[in-house]
């Protein structure tokens, strides 16, 4: 009989370091213009908490990075779906230009128009559109990070789109 070979090893320190590191870059790249500094600090420490919770199931392999990337991005989009409740026009961000107050006005409209339709997409297409559009990685990338096919981003991606748009308009706000 062919032996098995387990391939966890215990969540030691070094994982722990590359884990936070991931987790800030995600949650950075997902929050950095919709969160002020401290929130995004929260929801980081947030994600490492989780995984800290789910070490028991942690295998450190080449899937590793994803995972983290997985989970934090969920602690970042849990923060987004808390934000959606607050009305256009009153975002935690960056403090306005007080140069041009419409043209900031303009943008927190947008921004916070965004992340309410972002909330209403379905999750795999969220992920998608933002593994895509904020992180800028490949089809080959996201396929890898999702564990799906390449064949399956495209459509995935070109699906979130249409709905984002939809959604947008829903909200007055016309792409």
């Amino acid at each position: 009989m062919p032996e098995t070979r387990d391939h966890r090893r215990t969540f030691d320190s070094g994982q722990l370091a590359i884990a936070q590191s991931i987790a800030r870059r995600q949650v950075e790249a997902i929050l950095r213009y919709t969160a002020p500094l401290a929130d995004r600090e929260d929801v980081a420490a947030c994600a490492i908490e989780r995984l800290w919770a789910q070490r028991s199931s942690l295998r450190v392999d080449e899937k590793f990075p994803g995972w983290v990337c997985r989970i934090a991005r969920n602690a970042a989009f849990d923060y987004l779906r808390g934000r959606a409740a607050r009305p256009l026009g009153s975002p935690r961000g960056e403090d306005p230009d007080p140069s041009d107050p419409e043209r900031e006005l303009g943008r927190a409209r947008l921004r916070s128009a965004l992340l309410i339709a972002l909330a209403e997409l379905p999750e795999a297409q969220r992920e998608i559109w933002t593994l895509k559009e904020i992180d800028g990685l490949s089809y080959k990338q996201i396929a890898e990070v999702r564990g799906i096919s390449e064949n399956t981003v495209g459509p995935s991606l070109a699906a979130a789109r249409t709905r984002l748009v939809r959604e947008l308009r829903a909200l007055g706000i016309a792409p």
